[in-house]
């Protein structure tokens, strides 16, 4: 730095005994510390985590009459996935990666589909529209089957399903690349699920 500053700075009206008129001499100090370990091969862990929650109910006999009460649906599902790889960084013609991966997944769900209020109206109007001669079919229905009146599609019965399902994996890798010249490499690899 200061044969350069004379040589640069000396013709513009440095000093040449005292440098390049500077009111200090300058300084560069520089120490490095380094905690890790060189190593010839790179570590990688890749994990997540997701949960998935949501809730619906929908007028699903589109109109404002009360047919069906309700539809309420639920969904929930839960991901967990982990990977780990280790590559080498070899100097030589052998170069590889190894690793593993971990994948499970719970879902749970549930549909569900009730009678409005106007159902059984409805259905008797069907029946009767499709050529069933029997006035207050439902009633007379119970009537002969010894069933409380009313109870063949009953405003709020219905039916609710549940429905889970788990799935999990496994999964054990490896690639191996040979340069077997500047213009050809190698390769093998292989993959236990």
């Amino acid at each position: 730095f200061l044969s350069a500053c004379w040589w640069i700075w000396w013709p513009f009206g440095c000093l040449p005994k005292g440098g390049c008129g500077l009111n200090f001499q300058p300084l560069f100090d520089l120490s490095q510390s380094d905690k890790s370990r060189p190593t010839n091969h790179d570590l990688t862990s890749i994990s997540s985590f997701r949960n998935s929650d949501g809730t619906s109910n929908g007028d699903v006999d589109f109109n404002s009459a009360d047919i069906i009460g309700g539809n309420p649906q639920s969904l929930e599902i839960n991901t967990f996935t982990q990977e780990v790889r280790l590559a080498s960084n070899f100097d030589g013609p052998l170069n590889g990666i190894v690793g593993a991966y971990f994948f499970s997944e719970d879902l749970e769900q549930t549909d569900g589909i009730f009678f409005g209020s106007g159902f059984r109206n409805y259905a008797s109007a069907l029946a009767a529209g499709l050529g069933v001669p029997i006035p207050n079919l439902f009633s007379t229905l119970e009537l002969f089957s010894g069933t409380p009146d009313g109870t063949y599609f009953r405003a709020g019965d219905g039916v609710t399903e549940t429905s889970t399902q788990s799935n999990t994996t496994f999964n054990l890798f490896g690639q191996f690349d040979y340069e077997v010249s500047d213009r050809l490499t190698a390769s093998v690899g292989l993959a236990y699920v």
